[in-house]
């Protein structure tokens, strides 16, 4: 297995293999920050104003990490699996639905409260057909996300990983993703 590329977005910057893609104001509030970056980086999706700042960030991160692969070169992606972490789950979008139900609950926030829907927006914008799953851990422990990527490679026809965490809840944010080639 070989890392091909690193995104790593937090602090109001993204950088891609170690480089820096974009620097925006660190004290720029988070939900200002993810649409900022958005305009900044000239991407054209639309279905991004719509997704929960959870998704957002995973989206964000995805796009500055899969440039220039086969992910975005290929019209199905099968041989790619999708492995991600995340230690608050949905809770920031868990939290305003709540809040929402003290009048009428809102349909477009409750489909957010599950945060494997990150993936499934993931999967659905780069067409990934192959292995996905998402932990809900304490820790960010790259070890751990590299043993479920070996795991999986080893038991499937997978030949690309995008993998890492993904964690967004209040002010606070933080994506640190990966590009994985297997060797098969």
């Amino acid at each position: 297995m070989k890392i091909k590329h690193t995104c790593t977005i937090k602090e109001g910057k993204i950088i891609r293999n170690g480089q820096i893609v974009l620097a925006l104001d660190i004290q720029m509030p988070a939900v200002e920050f993810l649409p900022a970056a958005y305009r900044a980086m000239k991407l054209d999706y639309p279905k991004f104003f719509k997704m929960d700042n959870l998704c957002k960030l995973a989206f964000l991160a995805a796009e500055v990490l899969l440039q220039d692969t086969p992910i975005v070169q290929n019209e199905r992606n099968e041989e790619t699996g999708l492995i991600l972490f995340n230690s608050v789950s949905s809770l920031d979008n868990d939290e305003k639905f709540q809040a929402s139900m003290a009048g009428f609950p809102s349909p477009s926030l409750f489909v957010y409260t599950l945060p494997n829907l990150m993936i499934g927006e993931l999967c659905i914008r780069y067409k990934i057909y192959g292995e996905n799953i998402l932990f809900v851990s304490e820790n960010h422990n790259f070890e751990q996300i590299m043993e479920q990527v070996k795991i999986v490679a080893d038991e499937t026809a997978m030949r690309y990983f995008i993998c890492g965490y993904v964690d967004f809840y209040k002010e606070n944010y933080d994506a640190s993703l990966r590009f994985i080639e297997v060797n098969k």
